[in-house]
């Protein structure tokens, strides 16, 4: 039950989008370079599902960027067609693997604050018990 409540809390999380298309052009690069910010992949994750025209952006951005290989240390372009043929599979993958990741800390969050809540509610019960003791309750139960 638990399982079931955190995956319809991550959905509902995941609704929202706070990302406009021009800061989802600017993260594209960053996200295929895997050096785009923890904070930020998650509105970039969302944008992509819920943006139809970034969603087409960033595959064609994909298979470019694969198809054309610039090797960092001579600052050669080499062209490797093979690589590129399951493009969207592949992007498919890096997406799902951010999510999955996304999904970790969002349960890790999770507990954590079901913790808090849980800690909060015994110390609310445990204050109600002792007023009711200082007040000369001899029966609180």
């Amino acid at each position: 039950m638990t399982d079931e409540l955190i995956v319809f809390a991550y959905y509902l999380y995941l609704i929202g989008d706070n990302m406009d298309c021009n800061e989802f052009r600017k993260e594209m690069s960053n996200f295929m370079d895997n050096t785009i910010d923890e904070d930020v992949v998650e509105d970039f994750i969302k944008h992509y599902k819920s943006c139809k025209n970034c969603n087409e952006e960033l595959e064609i951005y994909y298979m470019i960027n694969k198809t054309f290989n610039q090797d960092s240390t001579t600052g050669n372009t080499t062209v490797s067609l093979a690589d590129s043929y399951d493009f969207k599979k592949r992007l498919n993958h890096k997406i799902s693997r951010y999510d999955e990741i996304i999904y970790k800390r969002y349960k890790r969050h999770f507990f954590y604050k079901l913790a808090i809540a849980g800690t909060e509610l015994i110390s609310l019960v445990l204050a109600v018990y002792f007023i009711f003791l200082t007040m000369g309750g001899d029966n609180v139960w």
